[in-house]
């Protein structure tokens, strides 16, 4: 299955699944989000806009990062769970 054809809801939070080249602006439009121009500009470059995620400590050493699709197409539009953000904090620590 391609990115033409594969459908998506990867969290539940859509009323159905939508065409993965559509899952972001359904999830935007439900969230009330617009892009920036900036985000245009990303979107035009690349054919999306991915989100990320960065801890960095006090030092300015990264210390965790997660980026959005980073493993395969397979988990676009899918994040770390807040149970996961904790952990990296608590890893981050030591």
């Amino acid at each position: 299955i391609g990115m033409l054809t594969m459908k998506m809801n990867p969290t539940g939070e859509l009323p159905k699944p939508v065409l993965a080249i559509n899952g972001n602006k359904a999830l935007n439009r439900l969230d009330g989000f617009e892009l920036t121009d900036v985000d245009k500009k990303i979107r035009s470059a690349h054919g999306m806009t991915g989100a990320g995620f960065t801890l960095i400590d006090k030092h300015g050493t990264v210390r965790w990062r997660w980026l959005e699709g980073h493993t395969g197409i397979q988990d676009i539009a899918k994040f770390p769970s807040a149970d996961d953000i904790v952990k990296a904090i608590a890893e981050a620590r030591g």
